[in-house]
C-alpha cells in the first residue's frame, strides 16, 4: 500500500476542513450548510484541475488559505472581507498559473566554460539531463520530444544526473524512455548516474534496478558507480554514486587519473563541493534540487547545510559546478523562481 498517498489524502481533507472554518467564520453566507458546500465544492474544483492528486491539489489549497489569512489579517479593518477573498484568489491562481508554467516549460540553458588545459579540439560540447521523473511527472512520450531537441545541438557527449525514473514510474514507461535514450546521436556516448530516486524508496513499482540497468545499457547508456572513463585522449568523466548508498571519497576516485586531463564528474546531488574543489577537478555536473522546485526549499536547503548550491553555476577555486534544475519535478506540479531545463555545456581553450 502506497502510504504517502493515504497522507496526502488526510492532508487534503483536513485543508478543506481549514477552508470551510474560514467561510464560516466570515459569514459569506448565513446558512452554515452552504459554507461547507462552497466549501467542499471549491476543494472539489481544485481535484479536478490535479485528477486524483491530493498532493498538488492540498499545495494549492495552502497556498490559497495562506494567502486568504494573510490578507484579512493585513487588510481586514481597511476593505470588505469579501474585496480580500478577491484580491487572495487573483492572487493565488496568477502565482500557481506561473509556476505550473515554469516547471512545464523546459528551456535549454547554455554554459561556457573556459579552460587552460589541453581538450583537444577548438570546443567540447556536453548535453546535461537530469531529474526526468519519467512516468510520474513527466511522460516517455514528451521525454522523447527533448531527446529531439538536444540532438538539434550536436552534443559530443550526453550526460544523465540521476532521478530518470521514479517510484511511481511503471515498466512500460521506463521501457519507452530508455529507447528514447538510444535515438541520441553523440560522438563519444550517453552516460548515467543514479540519483535518489532510480532504484526506489518502496517496493510497489513493476520493476527493478537489474531491469532499469538493463534496458539502459541495452540502448547504449553507460551506468557509472564510482567509476572512470577516458572519454579522450584529454577528457576524464567521473560518475559517482548517489550519496543516498555507500561511496567512494572523491579522492579515492581521481587519484590515478592524470592531473593534466579536463575532469568532469557527475554526483547527483550538490553536495562535497569542499572535496571535490580540492580533489581539483575541473566541473562537477548535479541536478537533484529541481532549481529549488517551490519557494523557499532551496534557499532552505542551502542555508540548513543539505546542498551546496540548488541552481546554476559557481565556482570554487579551481572547480566549477553547475546544478541543471531537471527536465521536470518530483511530486510538484509547480516550480517557482526558475525553469524547467535540459543543459548545454560547451569547454573551450
Amino acid at each position: 500500500m502506497n502510504y504517502y498517498y493515504l497522507l496526502e489524502f488526510i492532508i487534503y481533507v483536513l485543508l478543506t476542513l481549514c477552508l470551510t472554518y474560514q467561510v464560516m467564520k466570515k459569514s459569506f453566507f448565513s446558512d452554515k450548510k452552504m459554507s461547507i458546500v462552497v466549501s467542499i465544492l471549491f476543494s472539489f474544483f481544485l481535484m479536478l484541475l490535479f485528477p486524483l492528486d491530493f498532493f498538488n491539489a492540498s499545495i494549492s489549497l495552502g497556498v490559497f488559505l495562506i494567502l486568504w489569512i494573510f490578507f484579512d489579517l493585513l487588510l481586514k479593518k481597511k476593505i470588505d472581507s469579501r474585496l480580500i477573498l478577491g484580491i487572495s484568489s487573483i492572487i493565488c491562481f496568477t502565482f500557481l498559473g506561473y509556476a505550473y508554467y515554469c516547471k512545464n516549460h523546459v528551456i535549454e540553458t547554455h554554459y561556457r566554460i573556459k579552460t587552460d588545459k589541453e581538450i583537444g579540439e577548438s570546443s567540447f560540447r556536453i548535453a546535461q539531463i537530469s531529474d526526468s521523473h519519467i512516468g510520474f511527472s513527466m511522460s516517455s512520450t514528451r521525454f522523447l520530444k527533448y531527446i529531439n531537441k538536444i540532438n538539434q545541438a550536436h552534443p559530443d557527449v550526453v550526460v544523465i544526473t540521476g532521478d530518470f525514473v521514479d517510484d511511481d514510474t511503471s515498466k512500460k514507461e521506463m521501457e519507452k524512455a530508455s529507447y528514447a535514450l538510444s535515438k541520441l546521436k553523440t560522438k563519444y556516448g550517453v552516460y548515467y548516474v543514479y540519483g535518489n530516486h532510480d532504484r526506489g524508496y518502496h517496493q510497489y513499482r513493476d520493476f527493478n534496478e537489474e531491469e532499469l540497468r538493463k534496458e539502459l545499457g541495452k540502448n547504449g547508456v553507460i551506468v557509472l558507480q564510482d567509476e572512470v572513463i577516458q572519454l579522450t585522449d584529454y577528457i576524464t568523466l567521473i560518475g559517482r554514486e548517489d550519496q543516498r548508498y555507500p561511496r567512494k571519497e572523491i579522492e579515492e576516485l581521481v587519484k590515478e587519473v592524470d592531473p593534466d586531463s579536463f575532469q568532469i564528474v557527475l554526483n547527483h546531488q550538490p553536495t562535497d563541493y569542499e572535496n571535490e574543489s580540492k580533489s581539483n577537478v575541473d566541473l562537477v555536473l548535479s541536478g537533484h534540487t529541481h532549481g529549488g522546485q517551490f519557494f523557499p526549499i532551496g534557499q532552505m536547503s542551502v542555508l540548513l547545510g543539505i546542498n551546496d548550491s540548488y541552481k546554476g553555476i559557481k565556482t570554487i577555486q579551481n572547480t566549477t559546478f553547475i546544478v541543471n534544475t531537471g527536465l521536470s519535478d518530483w511530486g510538484f506540479q509547480f516550480k517557482t523562481g526558475t525553469f524547467s531545463e535540459y543543459g548545454i555545456i560547451d569547454i573551450t581553450n
